[in-house]
C-alpha cells in the first residue's frame, strides 16, 4: 500500500531475559487512535486469558510504507528485528507483507520469540504466534478480519517453526507457501530420517531444514524452508548433527589440566576457563572448525587395576566434562567401554564389580549401568548426542560371556541390546554407535554386523578405528573399498571413523566421500598425547595441523 502505515504493539509478560527484557505476544493494527489500539490490546489479552500474566507492556512500533518497514522500541524494550531482517513487499489486494525475525540470536536461558510472519490487507490476515519454551503459538489478533492461531488464512502465509533450548521445534503452520520444515532432521540415502521427526516436509542431511541440526537454547531459526543449525548445546530434542563431524577424543585433557596443562593456540594465546566451563582447549578446537568431542567412560577405573586412582573417565569425571562440552556449544560421543580399564581387541575384561555375575545378571547390569550414566548427564544438562556400545568389539565385549565366536552372538546380542535399550529409555532422541577396528577388513565387518542384526540388534551408526599404522589398519587403500561394500550391503547404516591419529586428511576424505552423505564424520584419538598430536609438549597447537583442521571446516564442514 503506497504510503500506508502499520503499527505493531508488544505486550510483554513472563520471566526476564537478559539484555531483551520480557517476552510476550506481538499484535498488528492499521494506524489509528491509541484508544482504539488500547482496547484491540486488551481485548486480545481477555481473549487468551492471559492477564494474569501480565508483567509489563513494552510498545514496539513497525512503520511500513511502500517498500520497507522499520522498528523502534518502547521504554525498556527491544526492536522487533534484532540482528535479522524486517521487510515489506507489496502482495494481495494491496496489501503488504511483513516479516519479523530475530536472526537467530542465542539466549542464555529463558524463554524465546523469534519469528513472526503476518500479511497486512486484503480481507484477513495471519498473525502468526510466538513459540515460547516450546509450547504452542500465542494465537494472533485481527487486522482486517478474523485471525487464524498460527496458521494462515488469505494469501496462505506460513510460519515456520522455531527451535528453543533443547531443539523442540514449535508448530510449522498450515498450508505454507515458504516451504517445507523439518525438525533438526538428517537423513540417509532415500531420506531415511536419524535425527528427528519431520513436521510438514523432507527430511535433508543438512538440508533445507528449519531448525537445522540439533538446536540449543534458543538456537537459530529461519523461516520458508532454509538451512540453519541451532547448535548442540541442547538437552532434548534431536541428536545434534552437523553436515560433518569434525571431532576429538580428548578424554586425557582433564587429567592433563589438573595436573597443570595450559592449552594454548597457534598464536600462543590461551583461553580462559577449563573443559568444566567450556572453555580451554574446547574454544581452541572450536575456532579450528571442531564441531564434537567423544569421551570414555569405565566403570571403576578406581578398582584394582583400573584405569585411575584418581577416577579419571569415572561418571564423576565424564559429568563434569560432558557439562563442559555442551556449554561449548558442541557435540558429544560418550563411549561406553564396561570395564574398569581398557576395553580393545585384545582383551574385553568384566569389571571388578560384575566379575561373578550370571550372563542374564550382566544384561541386567549392563542395562541398568547404562540408563544410569545417561540420567545423570541428561539431568546435569550433559546428554550425550550419540552413545557408543562397547569399544572395538569384533570378538565381543565382556568375556567370556559376550566373547562372539562363529554363528554364536546370542549373548553378544542380549548385551548390545541392554546397553542401548538403557540408552533409548531415557532418551531415544540419542543415537546409538557400535565400534569395530576393521575399516580395512570387508569380511571381518559382513561377519560381524550379520551377526549382530540376525539377534534383532537396531543401531544408527557403524564406527571403525582407521589408524595408518603398522598392525594397525594397514593397508589405507582397503578404507574405501571396504566403507562403499558396507554402505551397499547395508542400506540404513551411517558409518564414523570412531578412531585415527595419522593421515589426518586421508581419513576425513575417505569418510566424507561415502556415497549419499552416510559418512558422518571422524573423530582424533588423544591429540593432546598419544600418536601424531597436533599439540606439543607445551600444549600449544601446531600451526600445520590447524592449517588441516581450518580447510576442513570451510570446506567439509559446510555440508
Amino acid at each position: 500500500m503506497q504510503g500506508a502505515r502499520t503499527y505493531a504493539f508488544r505486550m510483554s509478560f513472563g520471566p526476564s531475559v537478559a539484555g531483551f527484557g520480557r517476552l510476550g505476544a506481538v499484535c498488528l493494527f492499521p494506524a489509528g487512535s491509541l484508544a482504539t489500539v488500547s482496547q484491540s490490546v486488551w481485548g486480545m489479552l481477555l481473549q487468551n486469558s492471559m492477564q494474569r500474566c501480565i508483567r509489563g507492556i513494552t510498545l514496539v512500533v513497525v512503520s511500513c510504507g511502500a517498500s520497507a518497514c522499520s522498528s523502534s522500541g518502547g521504554s525498556g524494550g527491544l526492536p522487533l528485528a534484532t540482528g535479522g531482517a524486517m521487510s515489506s513487499t507489496l502482495g494481495g489486494s494491496g496489501g503488504a507483507q511483513i516479516t519479523v525475525a530475530t536472526g537467530g540470536r542465542q539466549y542464555s536461558g529463558g524463554t524465546t520469540a523469534t519469528t513472526l510472519t503476518a500479511t497486512v490487507g486484503g480481507t484477513s490476515s495471519a498473525v502468526g504466534g510466538i513459540s515460547t519454551g516450546g509450547g504452542l503459538p500465542v494465537g494472533g489478533a485481527p487486522v482486517a478480519g478474523s485471525a487464524t492461531r498460527g496458521g494462515n488464512a488469505s494469501g496462505g502465509t506460513a510460519i515456520g517453526g522455531t527451535s528453543n533450548r533443547g531443539g523442540s521445534s514449535a508448530t510449522g503452520g498450515s498450508g505454507g507457501t515458504l516451504g517445507g520444515a523439518a525438525a533438526g532432521g538428517r537423513g540417509s540415502a532415500g531420506g531415511l530420517p536419524i535425527g528427528g521427526v519431520s513436521t510438514g516436509g523432507n527430511v535433508n542431511r543438512g538440508g533445507s531444514a528449519t531448525g537445522g541440526g540439533g538446536a540449543g537454547k534458543g538456537g537459530n531459526t529461519a523461516t520458508g524452508g532454509t538451512s540453519s543449525t541451532g547448535g548442540a548445546n541442547g538437552n532434548s530434542g534431536p541428536a545434534y548433527m552437523p553436515g560433518f563431524i569434525i571431532g576429538a577424543d580428548i578424554s586425557r585433557v582433564q587429567e592433563q589440566e589438573e595436573g597443570g596443562m595450559t592449552f594454548k593456540d597457534v598464536d600462543g594465546s590461551t583461553p580462559t576457563g577449563t573443559t568444566s566451563t567450556g572453555g580451554g582447549i574446547l574454544t581452541i578446537l572450536k575456532k579450528h572448525g571442531f564441531n564434537y568431542i567423544r569421551l570414555r567412560i569405565f566403570v571403576n577405573p578406581k578398582a584394582s587395576g583400573g584405569y585411575s586412582t584418581a577416577g579419571y573417565c569415572d561418571t564423576a569425571h565424564t559429568l563434569k566434562f560432558a557439562q563442559g562440552v555442551k556449554l561449548a556449544g558442541m557435540g558429544l560421543l560418550l563411549d561406553f567401554h564396561y570395564s574398569d580399564n581398557w576395553a580393545d581387541p585384545a582383551k574385553q575384561n568384566k569389571p571388578a564389580a560384575w566379575a561373578s555375575l550370571s550372563t542374564a545378571a550382566l544384561v541386567t547390569q549392563v542395562h541398568d549401568y547404562t540408563k544410569d550414566v545417561v540420567t545423570q548427564l541428561k539431568a546435569a544438562n550433559g546428554r550425550p548426542d550419540i552413545v557408543q556400545v562397547g569399544n572395538e568389539i569384533p570378538s565381543g565385549m565382556l568375556w567370556e560371556d559376550g566373547r562372539a565366536s562363529g554363528s554364536n552372538f546370542t549373548n553378544l546380542g542380549n548385551l548390545l541390546k541392554a546397553g542401548i535399550n538403557g540408552t533409548r529409555e531415557v532418551d531415544n532422541n540419542i543415537k546409538i554407535m557400535l565400534h569395530l577396528d576393521r575399516c580395512n577388513d570387508l569380511a571381518v565387518n559382513k561377519w560381524w554386523v550379520t551377526g549382530v542384526q540376525g539377534e534383532q540388534v537396531a543401531f544408527d551408526i557403524l564406527g571403525e578405528s582407521c589408524y595408518d599404522r603398522a598392525n594397525y589398519q594397514q593397508p589405507t587403500a582397503d578404507w574405501a573399498p571396504t566403507f562403499a561394500s558396507l554402505g551397499t550391503t547395508y542400506p540404513n547404516l551411517l558409518f564414523m571413523a570412531a578412531e585415527y591419529s595419522d593421515s589426518k586428511q586421508l581419513v576425513n576424505d575417505t569418510v566424507y566421500n561415502i556415497a549419499n552423505k552416510r559418512g558422518l564424520g571422524a573423530f582424533i584419538w588423544e591429540p593432546t598425547n598419544w600418536g601424531e598430536m597436533m599439540f606439543s609438549s607445551s600444549g600449544q597447537l601446531l600451526s600445520q595441523y590447524a592449517t588441516i583442521y581450518d580447510n576442513l571446516a570451510a570446506t567439509y564442514g559446510k555440508r
